[in-house]
């Protein structure tokens, strides 16, 4: 194994025996003219995870790290484990049960990366994957050309990206200093609010109009590290996030006013709690909101109307669109079939 790396890919992975193998596969499918690693952190699954990784291991050989935990460590502190082995220039990641569809995805985001010094970060456009396995032929963010994702996008939107379309800096991460290392573990989830908090710190994320990725819609099984059966725990885990932006807020020694942030977190608390009621307790987002500053809560009903009339319009032509064409798969071939 050369140690010549250029690009270290983390995967963590809890209880994605079904899944496994195509996100290790779609990994090794790359072609790039650069060495580049994957490390996988097993964290202790019930099901049979870890046989297929010991089974891909023999088949990949040194290319192929494995982190196998014997107690389950939760997402972060499986994350900080691949984090602490990572030799590459650059990291990417990939969760277990996703997968990548373009095998010059890393090739695409080492060579923006190289011509561009100053960006920390690049990401691209994504699919969907059903629950019967078929992938959407829609790009999640319907971005019709590249653009650069910061604080404004951020504070507006929310976190529409996701860590697994993204290549960036190893460098950035100050992973020996303790005060990141107190931020990291602040939570034992949500670690792309911390990561893609720094990107923007740093000057954005340059986003690819590509679609190089597919994730999995989430399902009934439990395929989560982080306790996956508090899936429903909505208010729970909106206390646990306004945590992780207070810190970051401090972090950042006070730069940034990242209240909109947490806006958005509870709007999509509102929500639920409009749309499925029998998904939050009415007491508990009562509790949430008398505890949230007025700025916040106007903001936060500010973007709930403007998120119900959003949601609204794109349902009419969502379904306009599917009456005229069919909903449209991806077929392996880079081509859309019904």
């Amino acid at each position: 194994m050369t140690d010549n790396i250029m690009v270290s890919i983390s995967m963590v992975t809890y209880n994605h025996e079904d899944y496994i193998r195509q996100a290790v596969d779609s990994v090794f499918a790359q072609k790039t003219t650069f060495e580049f690693e994957l490390i996988v952190g097993e964290d202790c699954s019930t099901d049979n995870t870890r046989a297929v990784l010991l089974s891909l291991k023999e088949e990949y050989g040194d290319r192929m790290r494995l982190v196998l935990h014997e107690t389950n460590q939760g997402l972060s502190r499986n994350s900080a484990s691949i984090r602490a082995l990572m030799r590459g220039k650059y990291s990417a990641s990939l969760e277990g049960d996703n997968f990548w569809t373009d095998e010059y995805k890393l090739q695409k985001q080492f060579d923006f990366l190289e011509a561009h010094p100053d960006i920390p970060a690049v990401a691209h456009d994504y699919a969907v994957v059903f629950a019967d396995g078929k992938v959407s032929c829609d790009a999640r963010l319907r971005i019709k050309k590249d653009f650069l994702w910061g604080w404004k996008n951020f504070k507006k939107y929310g976190l529409t990206l996701r860590s697994s379309t993204v290549m960036m800096r190893r460098a950035i991460f100050p992973v020996d200093d303790e005060k990141y290392k107190e931020l990291r573990m602040i939570a034992p989830t949500m670690g792309d609010t911390i990561s893609f908090s720094i990107y923007c710190h740093l000057g954005g994320v340059y986003v690819m109009h590509d679609v190089m990725a597919a994730m999995r819609m989430p399902g009934k099984k439990d395929t989560s590290s982080f306790s996956f059966s508090n899936k429903n725990k909505m208010v729970e885990y909106t206390y646990m996030y306004i945590d992780i932006v207070r810190a970051l807020e401090k972090y950042f020694d006070g730069k940034y006013d990242l209240s909109p942030l947490i806006a958005n977190r509870v709007t999509g608390v509102l929500s639920t709690r409009l749309f499925h009621p029998s998904r939050v307790n009415a007491k508990s987002v009562n509790t949430l909101w008398k505890s949230l500053p007025p700025k916040v809560r106007m903001a936060a009903v500010v973007k709930m109307i403007r998120k119900t009339i959003c949601s609204f319009c794109r349902g009419i032509v969502n379904r306009l669109r599917k009456k005229i064409k069919g909903e449209m798969y991806y077929d392996g071939t880079k081509r859309c079939t019904r």
